[in-house]
């Protein structure tokens, strides 16, 4: 079985995309717009933006449905977003859910005397905490007014700090005016203004926009993988029209073919991968990682050397490791049930170090019955009960599992390969002296991987660091330069 995390990186990329209400028109005080979810063509979704003036300030609601499969299993995702924010964007409340096939979370918070008071709940945990407000930042609703706003003053370039709902964490968003562009949009052929968006201090642009002369958007443009998602403005009165291609697979969409890769990929000892990125500004210096090491570079290519042997070792020190100790709304390494699990395994198997993060690994992909995909992302308590899921299920429960038992542990995303492809996988990083990569659902193919993202904090999902890593891998193409295979015993 291929392992697969394709459903979590589409879910942000939509987040990202389709978070945010339109209420960019300061003379209207009520107004919708609706806009088609494509992904290489293909209608897999509707949006809709709604938005009011109240007494206590703006009110935004934004939602997005999508229906697709994954190697013919079904997945339904639902994201929607609502709240009100006062005039300077900061919010009065807000609320946000997000579901896929039936597994959801969500979010409750409110801004109280410059403090964020969030309430997290989904199957098996709630969660309460506190984050302070930092001064001038936005929230969600306000993002598109403000980049509006700025836009229409005849600023190129920006930067605006807001708060994104999802992972509860403060973003820098930098905006950039590229000029005009022609395009068709709904079927009409118009002329258009383009805008780049960039997360973070990135120079991968990880959004495209383009907008109308009322500086609104028509169409916003992302890369992931191998696929286009484009997310593209229709008219109010057709959005219950559209008709959604159900049976889309999202898998073989974004798959990177791997021409040249051996036979038998359970056999490689270590193999030598050229990238070809479309993107000229990748970031490449964070392809050098556990089992992986930038061997050449020149222009857009990478010689990328992959090797079961360990190629990269990174020292850290006490304080830099107590964040991959800390508990996340999804790695719940502080419940008593992740450390009862954690407990036992080490008690009865007698090892630590590294020995003990394998033992671990298996007790993981041994409790996970269901192997499947048709599961939406869900944190270490949900998979613990449902005893279900692919491969985000997998490195969850792993890192909750490693942190409860003192071992440094960090969620990894990037490529893994099966039946001549690369796909979107996700697995688990524990630090034993270093780091290690340790795959819970595959640990035949272990460690030949492609690693792109890994976590910098506590966090399972950082919005930031996985907007740029699609951004940098959209249009990526992969050929082998050579390779070496153990013996035969």
């Amino acid at each position: 079985m291929i392992p697969l995390c394709s459903k979590t990186l589409l879910c942000l990329s939509l987040c990202a995309l389709a978070s945010g209400s339109l209420d960019s028109i300061p003379d209207r005080e009520k107004g919708e717009l609706s806009f088609v979810v494509k992904i290489q063509g293909a209608a897999v979704g509707v949006a809709r933006e709604v938005w009011e003036t109240r007494t206590e300030g703006r009110f935004y609601r934004s939602y997005t449905e999508i229906e697709l499969s994954r190697l013919g299993a079904p997945l339904s995702m639902f994201m929607t977003h609502e709240g009100v924010e006062a005039a300077d964007g900061k919010p009065v409340w807000f609320r946000s859910e997000v579901k896929a096939s039936e597994i959801g979370s969500s979010i409750y918070g409110e801004v109280k005397n410059d403090t964020v008071y969030l309430k997290s709940e989904g199957l098996g945990y709630s969660e309460e905490s506190r984050i302070p407000w930092e001064e001038g930042a936005l929230g969600m609703g306000s993002v598109d007014w403000e980049i509006r706003k700025r836009l229409m003053a005849g600023e190129d370039e920006f930067s605006l700090r807001v708060f994104y709902t999802e992972t509860k964490e403060f973003q820098s968003l930098r905006i950039v005016r590229t000029g005009t562009v022609e395009d068709t949009v709904a079927g009409v052929a118009g002329e258009y203004l383009q805008v780049e968006q960039y997360m973070g201090d990135t120079d991968v642009a990880t959004l495209v926009s383009l907008l109308d002369e009322d500086f609104l958007p028509v169409k916003t443009i992302t890369h992931q993988l191998a696929m286009v998602i484009i997310i593209e403005r229709i008219p109010n009165e057709t959005a219950t029209d559209v008709e959604l291609e159900s049976g889309f697979d999202l898998i073989k969409a974004s798959r990177i073919p791997v021409p040249g890769y051996p036979e038998s990929p359970e056999r490689v000892q270590d193999i030598t991968l050229r990238l070809s990125f479309k993107n000229p500004r990748a970031v490449y210096e964070a392809l050098d990682a556990p089992n992986q090491k930038v061997v050449s570079r020149e222009g857009n290519t990478v010689d990328l050397l992959l090797s079961r042997g360990t190629v990269t070792k990174t020292s850290l020190s006490n304080e830099e490791l107590e964040v991959f100790l800390a508990p996340d709304s999804y790695i719940q390494s502080n419940d008593p049930a992740v450390h009862s699990i954690a407990r036992k395994i080490a008690n009865d198997s007698g090892k630590e170090g590294w020995p003990l993060a394998t033992e671990i690994a298996a007790w993981v992909n041994a409790h996970i019955e269901t192997k499947d995909l048709g599961r939406g992302f869900a944190s270490a308590l949900e998979v613990l009960e449902s005893r279900e899921g692919d491969c985000t299920e997998h490195s969850v429960l792993l890192a909750s599992l490693l942190r409860a038992a003192g071992i440094p542990a960090r969620v990894v995303s990037g490529l893994a390969y099966g039946g001549g492809y690369l796909f979107g996988h996700m697995w688990t990083e524990a630090y034993v002296g270093y780091w290690r990569t340790l795959d819970a659902l595959d640990l035949k193919m272990d460690p030949i991987r492609i690693r792109i993202s890994a976590s910098k904090d506590a966090k399972a999902l950082s919005l930031k660091d996985i907007a740029n890593d699609l951004a940098m891998a959209g249009g990526l193409t992969v050929e082998v330069v050579e390779y070496h295979l153990a013996e035969d015993k």
